[in-house]
């Protein structure tokens, strides 16, 4: 035989041989693939904490700008039907983007219009500008961009003909992150989609999302509340309802949304399909554990509720959120679930 056939054949891989090192390869990839993953997710988690600062930085200029009410923005409509209708603000004549000329929002959307504006435009803030035949006290019905609406344009300059402010509360960086439901919707972020049909024109209204493509849920405090959330007729300091249409909101009356499957999975809890751990709403108790209320923390009347996540167990003296004097930010963190353990939050939560 051919001595360089021989030298070929020994410096050349068995099959058996090649097999063993595919073997090897592939164990490696799967012992480091959750390595990979727990450094990404941890990357993520630091880029969710650098947006929270800047929308605290962007909400407290907000708040101390006189000129926008010298508050934080709202978590929901003064619509006193409809806590989560608003005028549309893109009307164009009053046929409004898909015809219609109110849209559903969440807190989530309501603080984007204020940190850059429903148009993009800088933020005009929330005020009764009597557009709807004479002033009211309420701004919903004026959010529209019609004559006197707040996101009025003149025909002229085509510019904003009401004052806008901040230059934007948040950089261009963050801005060019927000999304809308129907963004969400249109990538195959979302697998349950059947609401976003019943208003299209709410599902173009832009949000915060976290770097795995979830809203950052936003609840302004409402501290003259005894009750942690609302119930009923009864106002507690925040209210589930004000991002229900992402959680999803069921209890009382029974189910009122689902919410938004960002891929998590749905599960069955009272009877209800739900998404997220937030969704149900239980009977708020005004008071706390040691004049007789219930031990919130182990009462399974309120397990995968909004109140057993935000309840600060420290408080004793009233049932009470943490930063109640103020407002939570959440993300659904890598799970995509609302109300479990890997959310990220502007809070300390006692069972992290």
């Amino acid at each position: 035989m051919n001595i360089r056939v021989l030298e070929a054949r020994r410096r050349a891989f068995s099959l058996v041989e090649m097999m063993v090192v595919i073997a090897i390869i592939g164990l490696l990839v799967a012992a480091l693939l959750p390595a990979f993953s727990t450094v990404r997710n941890k990357a993520k988690v630091t880029q969710t904490a650098a947006i929270y600062s800047a929308l605290d930085t962007g909400m407290r200029s907000f708040q101390a700008e006189s000129a926008l009410g010298g508050t934080l923005p709202p978590s929901h409509s003064d619509n006193p039907a409809n806590r989560q209708l608003i005028a549309n603000p893109k009307l164009r004549g009053g046929l409004g983007n898909n015809g219609v000329a109110e849209v559903t929002i969440t807190g989530a959307h309501l603080l984007a219009q204020a940190m850059v504006g429903a148009d993009g435009l800088f933020a005009p803030g929330f005020k009764d500008t009597g557009s709807n035949g004479g002033r009211d006290g309420r701004w919903w019905n004026d959010t529209h961009d019609n004559a006197g609406g707040i996101y009025e344009i003149d025909t002229t300059t085509f510019q904003p003909k009401f004052p806008r402010y901040g230059g934007g509360y948040v950089s261009d960086e963050i801005r060019e992150k927000m999304r809308s439901l129907n963004d969400l919707d249109e990538v195959g972020l979302i697998a349950n989609s059947e609401e976003l049909l019943l208003n299209s024109a709410a599902s173009d209204e832009l949000m915060f999302v976290d770097p795995w493509d979830a809203p950052v849920l936003y609840y302004k405090a409402n501290k003259a509340a005894i009750n942690i959330v609302t119930a009923g007729n009864t106002r507690g300091i925040f209210d589930q309802e004000d991002n229900g249409l992402i959680t999803g909101t069921f209890g009382g009356d029974g189910l009122s949304y689902n919410g938004f499957d960002f891929g998590s999975g749905a599960e069955t809890v009272g009877g209800a399909v739900v998404f997220h751990d937030i969704a149900k709403i239980e009977l708020a108790e005004p008071l706390p554990e040691l004049l007789g209320g219930p031990d919130i923390q182990n009462d399974p009347r309120f397990d995968k509720t909004f109140t057993r996540f935000v309840f600060d167990p420290s408080q004793k003296a009233r049932n009470k959120p943490f930063r109640a004097d103020s407002y939570l930010l959440i993300s659904a963190g890598p799970d995509s679930r609302y109300g479990t353990n890997d959310d990220i939050v502007n809070w300390t939560r006692a069972d992290n």
